[in-house]
């Protein structure tokens, strides 16, 4: 009998580390709150090489690829650097937009990749309409999409009004995909749930509203300590980039 249960605690051990994926998501969330792209790309540069990457392993690399792009352009990346990135990124996308289960994502990780285009090229307006049209195809297939939704709210914080921006209205976009997320999170999904809360602090900053955006900062900071990325943006008042470069 005692063979026969732990034949089957091995099983269900190996079972585990099977379905594990080759992500560590946790090393991946902990950077980001310390701003750490070294690891980020020193993770990505292992996974991305991999051959035995299953399709999950790639949709939760590309939200990865997503996030680690756009933190390089607002970082004056070399154009071979981003190129070479956006040739992962669009190839997983290319994967997923074959599956009814990932397309929306797929959709919102091609409107992210039409925007990296748009600053890396210099080609706002073509790959700018072709980047929100991608977006309302994300928001279209899945109106809860909370990444997608937070990604609406970067582009109403940083267009010009002229054109459709609001950051009032980016600051309901972004607390709509905070109250998504906090329902349910997957762990591929923490480093953008806490991004979403960075938009907010400046949202309310952008708006003028310091008392609240202090309120939310200290909020934030009880909740997570190790938030270095927020301490250092908040006290700095340079946000950078949080979801995309939209």
């Amino acid at each position: 009998m005692k063979v026969k249960i732990l034949f089957l605690v091995v099983t269900i051990v190996a079972s585990l580390t099977l379905n594990a994926g080759v992500v560590d998501h946790e090393k991946m969330f902990n950077a980001y709150l310390k701003g750490d792209l070294a690891t980020w790309k020193k993770e990505l540069s292992v996974y991305v090489v991999n051959p035995n990457l299953t399709f999950q392993d790639k949709c939760d690399i590309a939200n990865y690829l997503y996030g680690y792009i756009g933190f390089i352009l607002d970082s004056g990346a070399k154009k071979t650097e981003i190129e070479k990135w956006m040739k992962y990124l669009d190839a997983y996308v290319d994967e997923m937009m074959k599956h009814k289960s990932t397309i929306s994502m797929a959709h919102l990780y091609k409107a992210g990749s039409y925007a990296f285009k748009a600053k890396t090229y210099n080609k706002i307006v073509s790959y700018g309409i072709k980047s929100v049209g991608e977006l309302d195809d994300a928001l279209e297939e899945d109106p809860n999409n909370a990444i997608a939704i937070g990604l609406k709210g970067n582009v109403k914080f940083y267009a010009p009004a002229i054109v459709g921006g609001n950051k009032k209205k980016a600051l309901e976009f972004y607390i709509k995909a905070v109250n998504l997320l906090s329902k349910k999170c997957p762990d591929v999904y923490k480093w953008n749930y806490w991004a979403l809360k960075l938009c907010i602090v400046e949202a309310y900053t952008g708006l003028g509203e310091k008392e609240k955006a202090e309120a939310y900062y200290k909020q934030v900071m009880k909740a997570k300590p190790d938030f270095l990325l927020l301490k250092k943006s908040y006290e700095s008042g340079n946000y950078g980039n949080h979801e995309t470069s939209e």
